[in-house]
């Protein structure tokens, strides 16, 4: 008896052990479960993360989701014969491609973030050349050298504003009354900036 229990165990042939001992042909069968994705959720949500840990611009996380998923679709294909376990293969695609999508939208939307900054710091610059220095605030460069203030990101983060203020010194700028356009390149960290006196970019978190 102990033998065909082990057997049961490990998926072999046997009998089944009815409540009172005696064995059954017509064990009732188990409910299916659903489709575990801990594994496949944690390292998609790790690729994701190296995309401001490691790369800063998703490009390991890319690399590896442009290698990962297609292989993924073919293994998954290889199990056309078991529904379930092709839906578990295929759920493991689904999520890797959101996790893909995620970070395209990321870069993207970082790219974008530093085209808008450009287009601010030119339109500081000519307000410079007209009126001899930099603007207080933002504010003061529409509707003349801009038709309106861009934000400096278009989704996913807390605060999608350029945060233009006068500062310095400090370990980031070494002038004093120093003009600097900051924006977020990921929360609630990093921070790009860029002074404008000394016409450079930097990071900070």
């Amino acid at each position: 008896m102990a033998g065909g229990l082990a057997g049961l165990a490990d998926g072999g042939g046997g009998l089944a052990v009815s409540s009172v001992g005696k064995p059954s042909r017509h064990a009732a069968p188990s409910a299916p479960k659903p489709p575990a994705y801990t594994r496949t959720l944690l390292l998609a949500g790790a690729l994701f993360g190296c995309d401001g840990v490691i790369g800063g611009q998703g490009f390991l996380s890319l690399a590896v989701l442009y290698l990962v998923v297609p292989a993924l679709v073919v293994y998954a294909l290889l199990g056309w014969k078991e529904p379930a376990r092709l839906r578990r293969r295929f759920g493991s695609v689904g999520i890797y491609a959101a996790a893909l999508a995620a970070i395209t939208l990321v870069r993207h939307d970082q790219a974008g973030a530093r085209e808008r900054a450009e287009q601010v710091i030119a339109a500081c610059e000519e307000f410079k050349q007209a009126e001899g220095d930099y603007p207080k605030a933002l504010a003061e460069l529409t509707p003349k050298f801009l038709p309106a203030i861009p934000r400096a990101r278009e989704f996913g983060m807390p605060t999608k504003q350029f945060t233009y203020l006068v500062a310095g010194p400090n370990e980031f700028v070494k002038g004093t009354n120093v003009h600097v356009l900051i924006y977020t390149t990921l929360p609630p960290i990093g921070r790009a900036y860029y002074v404008f006196e000394e016409k450079r970019w930097g990071f900070f978190d």
